[in-house]
């Protein structure tokens, strides 16, 4: 008996995909193009079928317009997400340009290369999940709220996860900063 990866659908699976592909590809395209001209319908296409591909043993249509229904609520949930993902860059790139950058300037005496690269460090050690969620507050000025959102989890479970991955953070700075053990003192 072979085995198969839970990615990979069987044989029937398959073959519904590319009948669903064949059948609502160009209507798809075209339906993108005409309804969202300000996209990359190429890319948004690719993302639809992508989500049908992944979910292909969940869907069952009832013929061509409940595929063609679904097709296009999933090209308008991508084309949704990818203008929120554009406001959330556009309202971090001017919080950027509105910076005043004296403020943030270290004393002359500072070396802020070396305390930045020693935060890059343990910023480094960290697993990508604490990374994921300190870069998204940190940089990104998301809230627990939004960050909750793109992880598919609860605000108070992303402010858990923020928490947590801060004390990770402050731990691993601690431990670089701190002298080397001489030993033998006691």
């Amino acid at each position: 008996m072979t085995s198969r990866r839970a990615d990979q659908p069987d044989g029937d699976a398959h073959a519904r995909f590319t009948a669903l592909v064949r059948e609502h590809q160009r209507g798809l395209y075209a339906h993108v193009r005409v309804v969202y001209p300000h996209v990359d319908a190429d890319t948004v296409v690719n993302e639809t079928f992508t989500a049908a591909w992944q979910r292909i043993d969940e869907l069952h249509f009832d013929g061509a317009a409940s595929a063609t229904t679904w097709l296009r609520a999933t090209a308008r949930y991508i084309v949704q997400n990818r203008r929120r993902g554009e406001r959330r860059w556009q309202a971090l790139n001017d919080k950027v340009a509105r910076l005043d950058p004296v403020a943030y300037a270290p004393p002359p005496d500072h070396d802020a290369g070396i305390e930045l690269q020693m935060v890059m460090d343990a910023l480094a050690s960290l697993s990508t999940a604490d990374r994921e969620v300190l870069l998204m507050t940190a940089l990104d000025d998301l809230s627990p709220e939004d960050v909750g959102e793109i992880l598919g989890v609860r605000a108070n479970a992303a402010k858990v996860r923020v928490s947590r991955a801060r004390a990770r953070l402050r731990a691993a700075v601690a431990e670089r900063t701190e002298p080397p053990d001489q030993g033998g003192s006691r």
